[in-house]
């Protein structure tokens, strides 16, 4: 809002240890860098995953990051929005939803920690 900028870059060095660390965990098959378009709505038809494809080109829509990464900017605080992808935006997503979670959280969990005790180290 009021802003001229809608595009919030996230911090290099942390976007890199971020790859590196999911890499390590996940296999370098599971990792992607690249723009994610945020709004305030779900996004679950293969429509409105085509418009926002021919318009932005993401990797992903989500709906939180853009907040985060916008207060962010204008604090001048690093940052880095990392995504567990839960469905295709195509009418696909889990039936259970927990099951999901139970599978993505302690890898998210393993990733988010190894940034926290590792980026003032990459950021000197």
């Amino acid at each position: 809002p009021r802003m001229s900028e809608s595009t919030f870059r996230s911090d290099e060095k942390l976007r890199d240890l971020a790859c590196q660390t999911a890499s390590n965990i996940l296999g370098s098959d599971k990792v992607h860098i690249g723009p994610i378009v945020s709004g305030d709505q779900f996004i679950a038809t293969t429509k409105q995953k085509a418009f926002l494809h021919e318009t932005f080109a993401p990797m992903c829509a989500e709906m939180e990051g853009a907040a985060i990464a916008h207060v962010a900017h204008l604090n001048q605080v690093p940052h880095v929005i990392i995504r567990a992808i839960s469905d295709q935006a195509d009418n696909s997503a889990p039936e259970d939803f927990n099951d999901c979670l139970r599978e993505v959280v302690p890898s998210l969990n393993k990733i988010v920690t190894h940034l926290v005790e590792n980026y003032s180290l990459c950021s000197s």
